[in-house]
């Protein structure tokens, strides 16, 4: 990745196409780190993303593993009527994940920091991010660490989370890239949302690992 050869990971958004090169996305996900570790993000520390499905998130998420925090990705809000139930959710997640910083979308920061006032929970946006480039180094972790939590979509239930290691993500990646005989040359598409298992490992992992 430290290399361009070519590839390019593409963002789709309201008509807006943005194109990234593999050593692009490496160096604005090490920007993030520094930018985390400033902000006092610790190895182990949980955070909950809730942004949208755009090169912030993918380069946040990838920037939490790498200083051996832990991603917590969150559905945004379908619309101003179901407010009151996505809030319940929401510190339900939140709670049970024992989230100490939670990633937001500008447009939600100040409901969310409402929501969040009385708690020791740091709410802020990518942009709020200060750092100075520099090369921030990978975490020590094992195989067995926790890298991400998975929750469930709360839509029958209380939102169930599920811990996934960093062995469950390579083992998962490894077996569809072998299944389906990927090729660097191969074109992959989705309109599947990060913070859904398939959107972030099936999508997002298994196109830049």
């Amino acid at each position: 990745a430290e290399k361009d050869n070519g590839s390019r990971l593409y963002f789709l958004q309201a008509g807006k196409k943005d194109a990234f090169s593999y050593p692009e996305f490496v160096s604005e996900m090490k920007n993030k780190a520094a930018g985390l570790k400033t902000l006092g993000v610790k190895k182990g520390d949980r955070i909950c993303l809730i942004l949208p499905d755009n090169f912030e998130f993918a380069t946040l998420f990838f920037a939490v593993l790498h200083l051996g925090a832990v991603a917590v990705p969150m559905a945004p809000p379908m619309g101003v009527g179901q407010l009151e139930q996505y809030a319940d959710r929401a510190r339900h997640i939140i709670a049970a994940a024992d989230a100490a910083y939670i990633a937001v979308d500008s447009r939600l920061k100040t409901p969310v920091r409402i929501a969040a006032a009385g708690t020791k929970l740091q709410v802020f946006s990518p942009g709020d991010l200060k750092f100075e480039q520099g090369d921030i180094p990978l975490a020590s972790f094992k195989d067995t660490d926790t890298a991400f939590l998975q929750f469930t979509s709360g839509s029958t239930a209380k939102p169930k989370g599920v811990i996934v290691s960093h062995a469950n993500i390579m083992h998962n990646v490894g077996a569809m890239s072998r299944r389906l005989a990927i090729e660097p040359d191969d074109v992959a598409c989705s309109w599947l949302p990060f913070f859904h298992d398939m959107g972030l490992v099936g999508f997002l992992f298994g196109n830049t690992a």
